[in-house]
């Protein structure tokens, strides 16, 4: 026990006994040296609670402050992943869209290497019993670029 505690237990024990008495002096005891402590102790525990107070009232605005900066964080974090979805949206069509176009782009090359072949335009000559016959060459003058035609309206090309 503290001597602030003794002190006021004494004082407690005294204040009893003079209720006990109904009396407010016992035995020519004097209480105002103890009114005075007890008083400069109750403007101690004042002034110690009053300090307590001001920081209670630091923390909360300190708790505030982070509140409102956890919020704001929180609120770029959704505004990140909105910008990340988005952008994962547009990377899957960009991807769809390259994918398309090596499509369009395998097409062209066929048809082109289709006309390059030399061997579709060598004339054959095929004699049979019952007439002729002829080659590949036949196959390119009968086409007149309708296959090129064709792909390229596939692809997306106005062709006339």
């Amino acid at each position: 026990m503290t001597d602030t505690e003794k002190k006021i237990a004494e004082i407690r024990k005294s204040a009893e006994e003079a209720r006990k008495t109904d009396r407010s002096w016992v035995d020519g005891q004097d209480y105002a040296d103890d009114v005075e402590f007890l008083l400069d102790e109750l403007e101690r525990e004042r002034a110690a609670h009053n300090a307590h107070v001001a920081e209670l009232c630091e923390l909360v605005k300190e708790n505030r402050k982070l509140l409102e900066e956890r919020d704001e964080a929180r609120s770029k974090a959704e505004e990140a992943w909105k910008e990340i979805d988005s952008l994962e949206e547009q990377l899957l069509s960009s991807q769809q869209e390259i994918e398309r176009l090596r499509e369009d782009r395998d097409k062209l090359i066929e048809v082109l290497r289709w006309y390059a072949d030399k061997t579709n335009y060598v004339q054959e000559v095929h004699h049979l019993r019952h007439g002729t016959l002829i080659g590949p060459a036949e196959a390119i003058y009968y086409d007149e670029g309708r296959r090129a035609r064709d792909i390229l309206r596939e692809v997306g090309v106005t062709v006339e």
